[in-house]
């Protein structure tokens, strides 16, 4: 009886260890992957946008009724609106050239009354498919 018993104690404890060893690991995983994130939101915090930069977002996302939709969608790109709390505007590139298609993404903002600053203030995420970004 005490060999089986020291068996089963054994066996649980090697279990045990292993499903602890699993998760500490798994959680290392995803702190891992949202640590980015957060850094991403954390350097992104919206600044003051600019007199004609306000008047620019305020046409640009009047359409929207402060809902996330896309603005704009290309062949090469999308520009869509994130409203408060998180307010961004978000270029998501399609193109087989990302630096063409996100530069052309940029001019398009630029073209409804923002300027570099504003870009930077609102803030903008660039982001792709695959090779694409």
């Amino acid at each position: 009886m005490s060999k089986k018993l020291i068996t089963i104690v054994s066996v649980v404890s090697l279990v045990v260890l292993s499903i602890t060893g699993f998760l500490v690991y798994r959680n290392n995983k995803v702190e891992e992957a949202v640590r980015p994130i957060k850094e991403i939101l954390q350097a992104q915090s919206t600044g003051e946008l600019s007199e004609p930069g306000k008047m620019a977002r305020k046409k640009l996302i009047a359409p929207l009724g402060e809902k996330a939709d896309a603005l704009v969608i290309t062949e090469d790109f999308e520009v869509g609106y994130f409203p408060p709390p998180l307010e961004r505007l978000r270029i998501f590139i399609f193109s087989e050239n990302p630096e063409v298609a996100e530069q052309d993404a940029i001019s398009w903002i630029k073209s409804r009354g923002f300027s570099e600053n504003d870009i930077c203030n609102f803030p903008t995420v660039v982001s792709g498919i695959g090779s694409n970004r």
